[in-house]
């Protein structure tokens, strides 16, 4: 009769000790949480501009309007450097998306919508 009453409180402890096992973990709490936030852009270029350079203000002083009232009207030229560093001239490779190939020479491009009523003016 004993090993009976035994038997079965063991049986029973099983029982109830398995459904501590079925619980969901807990989804909120005293535990540490937090979050981060990744930024940045990734670029296909084979250089770096360096510091300092990646804002420049070319100075060109007062302009008359009438020199620049007509599409396609220039000023005079106003020189200024842009130093590049950590360059790396790779060969082109046709499978991968956006390689740059071997160069020697940079181009600049200058964007911006066009001014409709003053057409020579471009706005950023």
């Amino acid at each position: 009769m004993r090993n009976k009453i035994i038997l079965a409180m063991a049986a029973a402890g099983m029982m109830y000790g398995a459904s501590v096992y079925a619980v969901d973990p807990p989804t909120a709490g005293p535990f540490g949480s937090g979050k981060i936030t990744f930024t940045g852009t990734i670029t296909n270029s084979p250089c770096d501009i360096a510091p300092g350079d990646d804002a420049i203000t070319v100075p060109f002083g007062q302009i008359s309007y009438r020199k620049l009232n007509t599409a396609d009207a220039t000023t005079e030229s106003k020189p200024f450097t842009i130093h590049l560093q950590n360059c790396a001239f790779d060969p082109n490779t046709p499978d991968t998306a956006g390689s740059a190939g071997k160069m020697s020479k940079v181009t600049v491009s200058f964007s911006g919508a066009a001014n409709t009523s003053k057409k020579a003016y471009t706005t950023s």
